[in-house]
């Protein structure tokens, strides 16, 4: 018999009661030897060795295993249990159970697969209940998941206690999670990306497109600024998330000052997204990601109009919005943009100057020394609305000003009583407040002694019980400096009156 196949072994409730067993009548010895000189020199062994040792500490003497008799040594039990209180142990959960002895879980993990996995075992187990619920957020599969699955998992869960990165909604960590065609395939990686990409995105805060946001019946379309979650936001399928091919002009679309984001809102939730790029008098608009409606052709046309009027004064106005056609959206009725008419339709990011040589200094780039990936390059493209003749001499390729200021959203007065949202935007300012500055003490401070907290974007202050203010801002947008210094002085009007 074949203890490497797991269907000639043995039904999975002995596997239960062997691991049970295990657990029980190694505890002391667990607690009294794991990491001391004893355990490295007489447990040093492959997982399942042959039962012909004294050494061995638990054998397994199911009849199944007659043929052959294999035992766990205690380097198994130190190894497979790090991480779990043995004391704490309680009756495993039936769904904890299903997932130890499907797949064959319990016996790939014996065998010496999955090393990492193996390392977090016991924080498997001992994190069951919150593995659950973390599934469920994701909207995964809980019976879909390997040992590998959850290993990514408990990677999520770790990073959730990062002071920036847990700000994040579960939508924005569902696009480096999903299926995809990733470059980089360490998903420890590709959150280091997610979050250093976030951070980076507070500090545009200007733009050579106006962030206009226009209402059409039930849809709303905007230019995002890169202080929305939903510019982290990917749609399904799509190529243009972090780690994947499409990395490099999804952070072009969010940091640099030519590229954009429109986003497409249906009864207030999200439905599609489109990347662009602004090269001189013109916009090129990527392809359509996400759903399609039917009024899809009619709004972007609006919208495209709307671009081209808002800057109509502007020394520098948009007068071209062109967009690449796909299986989703195609303008059949539309004039077509080819090279003859704009050179640089196949590839609209301008590389000439010293915007793109900062941005291309960005560590999480993945092809800094290729074309950046997008769907221009053989696909037709459209135009959607022009102010000028459509011309070759009429598009214009210079490096346009960020004269387009965020919109600046409301400061929020709280009360210390406030929800977690609010308290992971504190812990996100504070945390880059002090990776900016070193010197910036942020130990000090306790809601317990707080009577008042005013938020924004980019700050908070805080208003002690005992009236002292404490205020962190951050140093990217001279109109938040402006702000809480209005606030500062109403403060200290009110305390001397």
């Amino acid at each position: 018999m074949d203890i490497y196949n797991i269907e000639e072994i043995i039904e999975y409730n002995n596997y239960l009661k062997i691991l049970d067993d295990i657990i029980n009548k190694t505890e002391n010895m667990v607690n009294n030897c794991v990491d001391t000189e004893k355990v490295k020199k007489f447990f040093s062994r492959d997982y399942f060795k042959a039962m012909d040792t004294s050494d061995s500490i638990f054998p397994i003497n199911s009849y199944y295993y007659e043929p052959k008799k294999r035992v766990f040594a205690l380097k198994d039990i130190e190894k497979i249990f790090s991480g779990y209180d043995i004391t704490k142990h309680k009756k495993i959960s039936a769904d904890l159970k299903r997932f130890l002895y499907k797949n064959k879980n319990i016996i790939m993990l014996a065998d010496g697969y999955y090393d990492d996995v193996v390392n977090n075992f016991g924080y498997i187990m001992s994190s069951w209940t919150k593995i659950k619920r973390y599934v469920a957020e994701l909207d995964k599969n809980l019976n879909d998941l390997s040992l590998i699955g959850i290993e990514n998992l408990i990677t999520l869960l770790d990073f959730e206690s990062d002071m920036v990165g847990k700000e994040l909604d579960k939508e924005v960590i569902r696009g480096i999670t999903d299926d995809g065609f990733y470059e980089v395939l360490d998903l420890k990686q590709r959150i280091r990306m997610l979050i250093n990409l976030y951070k980076e995105s507070f500090k545009r805060i200007s733009s050579t497109v106006p962030y206009l946001s226009m209402v059409y019946d039930e849809y709303k379309i905007l230019i995002a600024d890169s202080y929305r979650h939903d510019t982290l936001k990917v749609m399904k399928n799509s190529l243009f998330r972090i780690g994947s091919i499409g990395n490099d002009f999804f952070h072009y679309s969010i940091l640099n000052k030519n590229g954009l984001q429109v986003m497409i809102y249906k009864n207030e939730e999200l439905v599609s997204k489109i990347l662009g790029v602004r090269n001189g008098n013109a916009i090129y608009l990527n392809s359509l990601e996400g759903e399609y409606y039917d009024v899809y052709p009619e709004l972007l046309q609006a919208f495209a109009r709307e671009l081209i009027k808002v800057t109509s004064s502007s020394k520098e106005p948009i007068e071209f919005v062109t967009m690449v056609n796909n299986d989703k959206l195609s303008f059949n009725n539309g004039c077509e943009i080819d090279s003859t008419l704009c050179p640089v339709i196949d590839n609209p990011i301008n590389t000439m100057y010293i915007d793109y040589d900062d941005f291309i200094k960005n560590d999480n780039l993945i092809n800094k020394d290729e074309i950046i990936y997008t769907n221009y390059p053989d696909n037709i493209s459209t135009l959607l609305a022009s102010s000028q003749v459509i011309d070759k001499n009429n598009f214009k390729y210079y490096d346009a000003d960020n004269e387009y200021l965020r919109k600046r959203r409301n400061v929020l007065k709280l009360s210390n009583n406030i929800g977690e949202t609010y308290l992971d935007r504190i812990d996100t300012i504070l945390s880059l407040c002090k990776e900016e500055d070193e010197s910036v003490n942020i130990n000090d401070i306790s809601l317990s002694t707080i009577d008042t907290i005013y938020l924004a974007d980019d700050f908070v202050l805080f208003i002690t019980d005992k009236k002292k203010i404490m205020s962190f801002v951050l140093p990217y947008d001279e109109r938040a400096k402006e702000e809480i210094e209005v606030i500062i002085k109403s403060q200290k009007e009110e305390l001397d009156n």
